[in-house]
C-alpha cells in the first residue's frame, strides 16, 4: 500500500541536450520544481547507485516509483497533475540513460494517461498498468527461459558477463529441467555484478566458477566454452545491442574461436532514439582519484556490440535474427497496453 504523503524536501532539475556525438551522458542530476514522495527518492536514489541492477529490474523498479509518486499525490487539477508526473517521468529516465525498456514502459503509460480527464481514472489507470508489466515480465521470463532451453546440452560449459536475470534465471531453469552444465562468470568490475550472477547461480546449485574479467580469452580457450549467453540493456535499430563494458571484447573473441554468442532478453529493450547514449560514471566506482593525482578515469558503464557478432537473439518470441528484432521489437512495444 501507498502511503499519500508528500516529501517537503525540493529536488532540482537540469535541461540536457540532445547530442548525436559523443553519445556519452556525463552527469545526472533531479529535476527542478518537483517534490517527489521519500519512498520514490530512495527508488531512485537505488537506481542511480546501481542497488537496482538489471534492465528489467531497473524497468519495474522506475515504473514502480512513478506510479507510487502518481498515487501518492494530492493534486486535484489534472493539467497540474499530469505536469508533474512527467517532470517525474523525465527525472527517472535520466537516472540511467542506456535504459529503454525503462522509457519504453513509463512512455507506454503516459500515453494512456494523457487520454483521461479525471484525476482518479489517472489514478487507477497508473495501478492497472503497473499490475499489467508486472505480469507481462513474470510470463516474459518463464517464456525466454523455455526457449533458452532448446540451446543448453548435457556438458555444455557456458561463459557469461554481468548480472542479467534473465540469463541467471534461463540457467537455473535449465538445471531444475535435468540439464547437466557448468559456467563461468566474470566478476564485472568496477561494481562485481559478476558477484551476485554467481551467488544466484551456486544457491539453485548450478557448477558455477568466478573468474576475473580480463581471463575470459584465456577460459574460451583452455575450458573449452562451447558458448557465450549474456543479457542486454538496449538494442538498437540495426540490431546491434548495449551491454556491460567487456561484452565487445567477449563477442569479438567468440566470433573469432567460432562460439555461438546468444544475448537473451525481451523486446522491450528496443531503443528507438537515433543513437544509444552509453551511460559514464563515476570515475571514483573505479579507484578512489586522490590516489592518482593528473591520471585521468574513463568509467564507461556499457560496450555496443555489432549485430553482426550475434548468432541469435532469444526473446519471449522465441529466437531471432539481429535483423528481425527491430520489426518484432516495435510491434510488440506498440502494443505494451492493449
Amino acid at each position: 500500500m501507498v502511503k499519500k504523503k508528500t516529501n517537503k524536501k525540493s529536488v532540482k532539475k537540469t535541461k540536457t541536450t540532445k547530442k548525436s556525438k559523443p553519445s556519452v551522458r556525463k552527469k545526472i542530476k533531479k529535476p527542478s520544481k518537483a517534490k517527489l514522495l521519500p519512498e520514490v527518492s530512495r527508488i531512485c536514489q537505488d537506481i542511480k547507485n546501481l542497488e537496482i541492477q538489471g534492465a528489467r529490474n531497473v524497468a519495474i523498479m522506475g515504473l514502480s516509483a512513478y506510479v507510487i509518486e502518481g498515487l501518492g499525490m494530492q493534486e486535484k487539477n489534472t493539467k497540474t497533475f499530469l505536469k508533474h508526473l512527467k517532470n517525474t517521468s523525465n527525472y527517472i529516465k535520466s537516472l540511467r540513460p542506456t535504459e529503454p525498456m525503462l522509457f519504453n514502459f513509463l512512455d507506454s503509460v503516459e500515453n494512456k494517461i494523457t487520454k483521461q480527464k479525471k484525476v482518479s481514472d489517472i489514478k487507477q489507470t497508473l495501478y492497472d498498468s503497473h499490475r499489467r508489466f508486472e505480469e507481462l515480465m513474470r510470463q516474459n521470463k518463464i517464456k525466454i527461459s523455455d526457449h533458452t532451453l532448446k540451446y543448453i546440452k548435457n556438458g555444455d560449459i557456458i561463459l557469461t558477463h554481468c548480472h542479467s536475470s534473465t540469463v541467471v534465471e534461463a540457467l537455473i531453469h535449465a538445471k531444475t529441467k535435468g540439464r547437466k552444465f557448468k559456467v563461468f562468470a566474470t566478476e564485472t568490475r568496477p561494481r562485481w555484478q559478476g558477484h551476485k550472477t554467481v551467488r544466484n547461480l551456486a544457491n539453485a546449485g548450478v557448477d558455477v566458477t568466478l573468474i576475473p574479467d580480463g581471463a575470459f580469452a584465456s577460459v574460451m580457450s583452455l575450458y573449452n566454452i562451447k558458448k557465450v549467453m549474456v543479457g542486454s540493456d538496449a538494442i538498437d535499430k540495426n540490431g546491434n545491442f548495449a551491454n556491460k563494458v567487456g561484452s565487445f571484447a567477449i563477442a569479438l573473441v567468440a566470433n573469432h574461436m567460432k562460439i555461438p554468442f546468444y544475448v537473451l532478453g525481451e523486446s522491450y529493450k528496443h531503443d528507438k532514439r537515433p543513437k544509444i547514449i552509453i551511460e559514464l560514471r563515476d570515475p571514483s566506482e573505479v579507484v578512489d582519484p586522490k590516489f592518482f593525482k593528473g591520471v585521468k578515469i574513463l568509467n564507461l558503464a556499457f560496450d555496443m556490440v555489432p549485430a553482426k557478432y550475434v548468432t541469435t537473439y532469444i526473446t519471449e518470441k522465441g529466437p531471432i535474427s539481429p535483423k528481425k528484432y527491430t520489426p518484432m521489437a516495435i510491434k510488440q512495444i506498440k502494443h505494451l497496453l492493449d
